[in-house]
């Protein structure tokens, strides 16, 4: 990775103006400024974009909210460099939204020199981008901190960490994690194969068991063989029977339809005779009837036909006039019934017009009065309403009124813009106090955090900012500065909590002056309004009053005139029967009444005279039937005796039906013997097709046993055989797994890599202090017990012999940690087969003397070739002043700006 633009806003010291800085002219550069000036918040930006990791707070799990400049809500930092001679650009946005809730955005691509543009590479999420860079580069953050990247105060970040962690850090380097990788996945996939080995396992014990069920299963098959044959012969005797009980009961079956036949016959028979006797009995009444006719003889009491006809033709003539003379008089009486019903109907009619009348004016009269009342009451209720509110003010109002009770519109509306202006101002200031007291309580937590880390860092004294290490003199300096500073802040906060409060109350003061004002001019112009609808209202129901009273003037004529004409109507309905046509109608109903009772008609005296004559009619048919009569007697008398012979003969046919039925009743009677006989058949082979049926059943399920246990051998078979391949794949993935794991295919590739990183280190040790050390890395280590410990030792050899890292000097431990970060860098570069990529170091130099300056220097010059680039970061004069190259880094109001500085 070559890092050629950076660009940087609102990151720790550098401000909302974008810095751009521009590595790609450049290979050997030094960044030089004021301590806590941002040298190393460039780095620390360079690392945040890329991993999303820099220096953090002690005790927080993000670093981002410590990045971000003071008073900034997001920050953006965009980074352009070269990997496998491809350019890439990451961009890193930080977004804080609350003081609980923030955003980061990554994006990533890939330059595209045909567009001139670059392609995106970014993921859906930024756990995945983040991995695709990583995979992208080789390089995870822990790796890089300790190769390529020596980080203030942590140059000794991979010496410092225990053999383990050394072991881890240097596989990540070398890229043994894809032999990790390798041995998870394996790992896990023997998991998966000894669960599947488990499972099948259990497969294979349960069909097992399922084949030792059926052992017996041949045995058991023959026993249902045998009763089918034993019930094959049961079954064909049975069938013989029932054949022969068929064959009788066929014979008997013909004998039954000649005796249904014979039935039929005798039922006809009888039914012939039974018709015979009820014709002889018909004739034979029909012949007593006509007999009693001929018998009879009129009776001495009949008058004479002529008289009689002479006494009925009189009552006609009667009976004709009165008819005539009834129908005038209903005629008569219907004129009379409807000219009274017209009469009286017409002046019941106009006395209920005038009852009705007289009601609707009266009803009217009261409704109108009853307005009028209403009206006058609203009237004079509303007059005391308005003079109430002419003669004094609201209650209510008036008490919030106070001073300004009787102040016209104009000037509340006038003192409330006054009063609301003045409160606007004070808010504001109000604001402004609280916006530079938080300001203040930042500032004084700032200083009180840099006194603490000062006073904790006695005995090593180290700048808060820059963690680069103070004289006395300068942490004296600096310690007066931050306590100044404290008390500078604390007295402008003591001036805030003097002013607020009063400035807090002065508000409230003002605003419950304002809502009165305004609730004093809401009274005045509610009871202006209120005034204002009164006197609408009262000219409304004036009109109305009006309006009221001609309608009661109108409505008293009215009733005065309904109750004349009701008067009129009811004299006129009393004397009805006075008028002169219903008296003429009268007279004439009276004259056909008396006529009609002159004529003296008797209605039953003519009914009988008409039923006399009748009878002399019918007297006179009956002699002339005489003769018919007797011819018809003759006639029945000779019909009754063939038909009585007819019956005779009847008789005898049916006596020999009979006779013939009797002889076929005894084989008849043998007809139920049978029908046991067939239904005993029958239960028999019904109960020996149940037994055959159980028994084929038996003998099914038993074959389908026989199939279930041949599939369960075969699959049990199959299973052994899975289970055969399944152990194989087992062994070969856990060997695989034991062969990828750090004791092995890794621990064997570190071994190899071990003594090349020695030989480069040792090679520029030697160089740095004049053949004095040697570094031994040991990768395993000989126990007490016996046997070996896979192990990452580093053991320095001098002129005193062989020590631990641990026991040599500042200065002698950064040269050790130079020489072995440089060995891993070359090392990494030859296993990828290109030259070094990039080489950062961040200050360490202060604990080098002169001479170790000077070795170190010319150990950079030397090695400039095997890097693309190198970044140096250091505030001395003895070793900036040699670098052609400065990124000055400079701070100001604004925040941190870069500039560079060629020396040639």
């Amino acid at each position: 990775m070559i890092p050629l633009q950076l660009k940087i806003r609102n990151f720790l010291s550098y401000g909302s103006t974008t810095q751009t800085v521009d590595f790609e002219p450049y290979r050997l550069i030094c960044l030089s400024g004021k301590n806590g000036h941002g040298k190393s918040a460039l780095l620390d930006a360079l690392t945040w974009c890329i991993w999303g990791q820099a220096r953090k707070a002690s005790g927080t799990a993000r670093s981002e909210e410590h990045l971000l400049h003071m008073g900034q809500t997001s920050m953006l930092v965009s980074l352009d460099f070269l990997c496998n001679s491809n350019r890439y650009r990451i961009a890193r946005e930080y977004t804080q939204q609350s003081a609980k809730k923030s955003q980061t955005q990554i994006t990533f691509g890939l330059y595209n020199e045909q567009s001139n543009s670059y392609v995106s590479l970014t993921e859906t999420t930024g756990r995945d981008t983040q991995e695709k860079i990583i995979a992208t580069l080789g390089l995870d953050y822990e790796a890089c901190v300790s190769s390529i990247f020596m980080r203030q105060g942590n140059a000794n970040e991979f010496s410092k960490k225990s053999p383990q962690e050394r072991k881890e850090i240097l596989a990540a380097v070398i890229g043994l994690t894809s032999y990790e990788l390798l041995r998870q996945k394996a790992l896990e996939r023997c998991r998966v194969l000894a669960k599947e080995h488990e499972f099948k396992e259990q497969q294979c014990q349960a069909l097992a068991f399922d084949c030792a069920r059926y052992d017996n299963l041949v045995q058991a098959i023959a026993d249902p063989v045998a009763q089918l044959e034993t019930i094959a012969a049961d079954e064909c005797i049975c069938e013989a029977q029932a054949a022969q009980v068929r064959a009788r009961q066929e014979q008997l079956q013909k004998v039954q339809t000649q005796v249904a036949v014979l039935d039929g016959a005798v039922q006809q028979q009888g039914a012939v005779i039974s018709e015979q006797g009820e014709r002889i009995k018909l004739l034979c009444r029909q012949w007593r009837a006509t007999y009693r006719q001929m018998r009879r003889v009129p009776g001495s009491d009949v008058i004479d036909r002529e008289v009689a006809l002479g006494a009925v033709r009189a009552c006609e003539a009667a009976q004709e006039r009165v008819m005539v003379l009834q129908q005038e008089l209903l005629v008569a009486r219907e004129h009379l019934q409807k000219y009274e019903q017209g009469l009286y109907a017409e002046r019941s009619a106009g006395v209920a017009r005038g009852q009705q009348e007289l009601q609707e004016a009266r009803h009217v009269s009261a409704r109108v009065q009853d307005g009028i009342d209403r009206l006058r009451l609203q009237q004079q209720s509303l007059q005391a309403e308005y003079e109430q509110l002419q003669k004094a003010p609201v209650e209510h109002g008036a008490a919030l009124l106070g001073s300004a009770g009787q102040a016209g519109e104009h000037e509340l509306r006038t003192h409330i813009a006054n009063l609301e202006k003045l409160l606007a101002h004070g808010k504001d200031c109000y604001h402004r106090f609280a916006a530079r007291g938080n300001q203040l309580h930042a500032q004084f937590q700032e200083l009180g955090e840099r006194e603490a880390h000062l006073k904790k860092t006695s005995s090593e004294p180290r700048c808060p900012l820059c963690e680069q290490q103070l004289f006395t003199e300068q942490r004296a300096l600096l310690a007066g500065k931050i306590a100044r500073g404290i008390v500078h802040v604390r007295h402008q906060q003591d001036r805030l909590q003097r002013v607020m409060p009063r400035l807090k109350e002065k508000l409230i003061v003002q605003n419950s002056e304002l809502e009165k004002k305004r609730a004093a001019l809401q009274v005045f112009l509610r009871r202006s309004e209120q005034a204002e609808k009164i006197v609408a209202h009262l000219a409304d129901i004036t009109m109305q009053l009006d309006g009221e009273l001609v309608c009661a003037e109108q409505a008293r004529v009215r009733v005065e005139r309904g109750q004349r004409a009701l008067q009129v109507s009811e004299q006129q309905l009393a004397a009805y029967r006075t008028d002169a046509t219903f008296k003429a109608y009268s007279l004439v109903c009276s004259q056909l009444q008396e006529a009609v009772n002159k004529l003296a008609y008797d209605p039953a005296y003519h009914l009988r005279l008409k039923e006399q004559l009748v009878a002399m009619q019918a007297q006179e048919l009956v002699q002339a039937s005489y003769t018919q009569y007797a011819q018809q007697q003759r006639e029945r008398f000779e019909q009754v005796g063939a038909l009585s012979l007819q019956r005779r003969e009847q008789k005898k046919k049916l006596q020999a039906l009979c006779a013939e039925r009797q002889g076929y009743q005894e084989m008849l009677l043998q007809g139920s013997v049978l029908g046991q006989q067939r239904e005993l058949c029958r239960e028999q082979l019904q109960q020996l097709r149940l037994r055959k049926e159980a028994a084929v059943q038996k003998k099914a399920v038993l074959e389908e046993q026989e199939k279930t246990r041949q599939q369960l051998v075969s699959t049990l078979a199959a299973k052994r055989a899975e289970l055969g391949v399944l152990i194989s794949s087992i062994e070969d993935y856990d060997l695989a797994t034991q062969a990828l794991g750090k004791n092995g295919v890794q621990a064997l590739i570190i071994e190899n890599a071990l003594p090349e990183i020695e030989a480069e280190a040792n090679n520029l040790l030697a160089k740095l202090t004049d053949n004095q050390a040697h570094i031994l890395l040991e990768a395993t280590r000989d126990l007490k017990g016996g046997g070996t410990k896979e192990t990452l030792d580093i053991k320095i050899s001098d002129s005193l012999g062989i020590r631990p890292y641990e026991l040599f000097s500042g200065g002698e431990a950064f040269r050790i940690d130079f020489a072995l970060r440089i060995a891993i860098s070359k090392f990494l570069a030859r296993r990828a087969g290109t030259t070094l990529q990039t080489l950062v170091i961040d200050e360490g130099f202060g604990s080098q003397d002169e001479e170790g300056l000077g070795r170190i220097m010319e150990a950079l010059y030397r090695i400039q070739n095997e890097f693309e680039k190198i970044i140096i970061v250091s505030h001395l004069s003895a070793l900036k002043n040699q670098f052609p190259v400065h990124f000055v880094v400079r701070k100001g109001p604004s925040g941190s700006t870069i500039s560079v500085v060629e020396q040639g």
